[in-house]
């Protein structure tokens, strides 16, 4: 089931032009160059984020930081079915939006600030399940052991409990559900009807891709594996993951290679900018800030390029908590370590209008919610869930005051 709410900002195909009214080719123009000039208060910038349009300096683009499960006659949208085989069937509509008072508050700070609000244009999204657990009975990490089938070895452990995922691929747009079906594994399935009819959180996240603003370019970009998984295993240093905001600060620096000799970089780039100015890893200057800003969208596509194979996500360990795990980040993928080894590879970028691809995690998931035994779901309206029910409480607020709790 959808549902969507129509809203002023029409989307096209993804990769084809955003028309806004008497507008035509705009995008978003990223937060972190042009930040928006807004004060909003410190509750409401912690949920919400802002960004400016590139042809109309009238509109502000805003997004929640985090979605939750949606309602429909005050129920939550989820079920959970438990197969003869031991294993489960999850299906859940997670809702991106704006809730309660909080929507009022921010259309009125943004409107009142002289400039007119719009739901930030998402093309394209992927749901991200990143929960890896414990083995309920024997309180063990879950670990499904798995055989490489070109070489015959053990696989690293796998704490998945998800044995496959579907998910609706596209928008969100701000009121759109996004639904979300998953086969869980025997340890999945038993740690879902554990923890939801204690009434738990249970994370995911969303991926969401956008089209952004920025300069025409196009690039050749080689990649020697070797050198981008040792500077890699440096850059990470004993631990076997990186956060978030430590991945995107790897591939810049490895994009770049501004703090070493280019013959110990991984990543090589020619950069060809819009004026025919060309730019390699070694003769870009290290305090042209410009320059090197032109040069990371190449490095932004090769990073997209590459994540999903090279990187999987983590999250929190439940339970107990792992207090050296991150919040949300990403562990290199051991087994394509293996497989490029000794390998280079050439990819070559082009964004002939300008145009590239913006993305962004928003931590969602299933908070607040309650399964009896007999299958049936309600919500949780008790102490803090009373305030995520009226939206001025976040998911990301829920999970860390449960991790804190145990």
């Amino acid at each position: 089931m959808r549902h969507t709410v129509k809203v002023a900002t029409m989307v096209g195909a993804f990769g084809g032009a955003i028309a806004l009214s008497g507008v035509a080719e705009a995008y978003v123009v990223d937060p972190n160059k042009e930040p928006v000039p807004i004060r909003l208060p410190a509750d409401l910038d912690h949920d919400f984020t802002l960004a400016l349009d590139s042809e109309n300096p009238k509109i502000v683009y805003y997004a929640p930081k985090g979605g939750r499960v949606a309602l429909m006659n005050g129920m939550p949208l989820l079920g959970l079915a438990l197969l003869p085989q031991g294993n489960a069937l999850l299906n859940v509509q997670l809702e991106f939006g704006v809730f309660g008072a909080e929507a009022r508050r921010l259309l009125d700070t943004i409107n009142g600030s002289g400039y007119v609000a719009r739901p930030w244009p998402y093309v394209r999204t992927k749901v991200l399940p990143v929960t890896p657990g414990y083995d309920p009975v024997n309180g063990k990490p879950i670990c499904t052991s798995e055989i490489d089938a070109t070489s015959g070895e053990n696989l690293p452990c796998n704490t998945s409990i998800f044995d496959s995922v579907s998910y609706s691929q596209t928008g969100p747009s701000l009121g759109e559900f996004i639904a979300l079906s998953t086969v869980l594994n025997k340890n999945g399935a038993a740690i879902f009807q554990q923890f939801l009819r204690s009434g738990n959180a249970m994370q995911l996240f969303l991926e969401a891709e956008y089209l952004q603003a920025g300069t025409a370019f196009t690039a050749k970009v080689t990649v020697n594996y070797d050198k981008v998984f040792e500077q890699f295993h440096r850059y990470a240093r004993k631990n076997y993951w990186v956060s978030r905001k430590q991945v995107e600060d790897f591939w810049t620096r490895e994009g770049l290679c501004l703090d070493r000799p280019p013959a110990e970089c991984g990543v090589f780039i020619e950069f060809t900018n819009a004026r025919g100015e060309r730019v390699t890893t070694v003769t870009i200057d290290p305090d042209n800030k410009a320059q090197q800003e032109e040069m990371i969208q190449a490095v932004n596509r090769l990073r997209d390029k590459l994540m999903e194979q090279m990187f999987v996500p983590v999250g929190p360990t439940l339970p107990p908590v792992d207090k050296s795990k991150p919040w949300f980040g990403y562990r290199l993928n051991q087994q394509y370590e293996r497989h490029q080894r000794g390998q280079h590879a050439t990819f070559e970028f082009k964004s002939p209008r300008g145009v590239n691809y913006g993305k962004t995690i928003i931590p969602t998931g299933v908070a607040c919610v309650v399964v009896s035994e007999q299958g049936d779901v309600s919500r949780n309206t008790a102490g803090d869930c009373a305030n995520y029910w009226k939206g001025t409480m976040g998911f990301e607020e829920i999970m860390a005051k449960q991790l804190t709790r145990r």
